[in-house]
């Protein structure tokens, strides 16, 4: 029965495209129907008075959201992610926000093109630097620079934890990382202090005194020792604090703690500790769940493309494998039809060929957008655009190097279009379909077993259909004609076409 109620409520937000959806009582009353198997046949007319009163009434309300309100107590559990700021479906195009960013710098903007901006510094330990005294000035900048909604929702992820150390009584769990940023790894000793934070930042990012936040993440890279050494139940117990604070602010999702590591199976111990957590009360606490997309730790030399299934110790699983192992772990515990994120990812800058770096760009999110609608995939955000030493897009001048001019070219190849399927293989040939509106097909491309060493890469001849006309590749050069249905295809996808877009 609860298994049935489920899809109902998701058909029936799905079909809830007019501005009052996010409205808090059309939900409560959605959700009910649903739980009594009443959701498809309640829903159709419930849309329809909903538009006629809220219309009369002079829309869905106004920008600011509700004064939030310190309690720690989550009294409703889980409650319905609003349909206005999910996008999945069969057929689904692939949205600008599809294409996220991390920055360290709100003075440095990514000159890239991209929907959402991915997590900067922690936020309790750089806005709270001690009890009570509060300084946003850096996040203020940073949501500034982010892309906004239509109603002026910062599309731009916040990531809470770790704890401050004025927080906590065991300074020994207590690190200062490179950045300079202090964070302790262990919860704080009073729960109220995590409940007096999110409440303040809430109340503040109120579209008001600054915008509304798209994205609070509540821990980063939680399954690592390195910022997280509490228990999966206590990280849950933060999350049921934090939770219904946050959905004050019906423009606001929360994510769960980003989880990084093997992703090979779902018995590894990152796996593990996400079950564990879901299964202590964060699936009910979480409107999605967060990976951060590394496939191999960095000092793996050479560093495995995003397709390749490494067996050694410090590999974690080609791209494709963990995004399906994350899924099928949310779908058993509590998190069925909820998106999953990439909140990090990237190279590591382990690989230094420029080329190659190109080539590896395109691979890892033409891979994770061909799932965008059967995994539910929401974003995937590259970490990052100009930190040193990891996975930076930025050349000298502030302006993109080879690999961002790829992504570049990879977010004009893929924004408004839609994939047939997956992508798929035969042996190293990877292949991707996708289409537009006005009759336009294209196939994108790449010869995994190819290889790229110093300004030389090498391709294989392989036929193609007759249908398409010219490719384009990643360095943005006009589009060139097909000859005798074939083309070389190398490590640097390209993109076949019958029209332009």
């Amino acid at each position: 029965m609860a298994r049935t109620a489920t899809k109902l409520r998701v058909l029936c937000y799905k079909s809830m495209r007019a501005p009052w959806a996010r409205n808090d009582w059309i939900l409560q009353v959605i959700d009910k129907l649903a739980r009594r198997g009443k959701a498809s046949s309640g829903c159709g007319a419930l849309i329809l008075v909903g538009t006629l009163l809220l219309s009369a009434c002079g829309g869905g309300g106004s920008a600011q959201g509700p004064v939030a309100t310190a309690t720690s107590s989550n009294s409703g559990g889980s409650s319905p992610v609003s349909p206005s700021s999910m996008s999945s479906g069969s057929g689904a195009s692939i949205p600008a926000t599809f294409f996220a960013v991390n920055d360290t710098n709100p003075n440095d903007p990514p000159r890239l093109n991209y929907g959402t901006l991915g997590h900067a510094k922690l936020a309790w330990t750089a806005i709270e630097p001690s009890k009570g005294t509060f300084d946003f000035s850096f996040f203020d900048a940073y949501a500034n620079i982010a892309p906004k909604d239509p109603d002026g929702t910062a599309n731009v992820v916040l990531t809470l934890g770790m704890t401050p150390p004025w927080a906590t009584a065991d300074q020994s769990k207590c690190k200062t990382f490179g950045n300079g940023m202090v964070g302790c790894t262990v919860p704080p000793d009073h729960t109220q202090d995590w409940v007096n934070f999110i409440t303040t930042l809430i109340n503040h990012y109120n579209g008001t005194n600054a915008p509304h936040i798209k994205y609070y993440e509540l821990w980063n890279e939680a399954s690592t020792s390195i910022y997280w050494t509490g228990t999966p139940a206590q990280l849950a117990a933060l999350a049921a604090a934090a939770y219904p604070i946050i959905k004050q602010d019906s423009h606001s999702l929360v994510i769960s703690p980003s989880i990084v590591g093997d992703a090979r199976s779902l018995t590894t111990d990152a796996l593990t500790f996400l079950a564990t957590y879901l299964q202590a009360g964060g699936a009910e606490n979480s409107d999605l769940a967060a990976y951060h997309g590394y496939v191999a730790k960095k000092d793996v030399v050479p560093y495995p493309l995003p397709t390749a299934e490494c067996t050694l110790a410090d590999c974690t699983g080609s791209i494709i494998t963990q995004v399906s192992n994350y899924r099928q772990l949310l779908d058993q515990n509590g998190m069925q039809g909820k998106p999953l994120a990439s909140t990090e990812g990237s190279f590591r800058d382990v690989i230094t060929d420029l080329d190659t770096a190109a080539a590896w760009v395109a691979q890892y999110y033409v891979l994770q957008a061909s799932v965008f609608q059967t995994l539910n995939v929401q974003f995937v955000s590259w970490y990052s655009w100009a930190t040193p030493g990891i996975g930076s897009l930025q050349a000298p001048g502030h302006t993109p190097n080879q690999a961002g001019v790829a992504y570049n070219q990879v977010y004009d190849w893929l924004v408004g279009a839609a994939f047939t399927a997956p992508c798929s293989n035969a042996g190293n040939i990877w292949t991707c379909n996708i289409t537009r509106s006005s009759g336009y097909q294209a196939q994108i491309i790449w010869d995994s077993s190819q290889t790229c060493n110093s300004g030389i890469c090498t391709t294989s001849d392989q036929a193609t259909e007759g249908l398409y006309t010219q490719y384009r590749d990643l360095a943005g050069d006009p589009a060139t004609a097909i000859v005798g249905n074939a083309v070389a295809v190398g490590l640097k996808p390209i993109i076949l076409e019958n029209q332009n877009p």
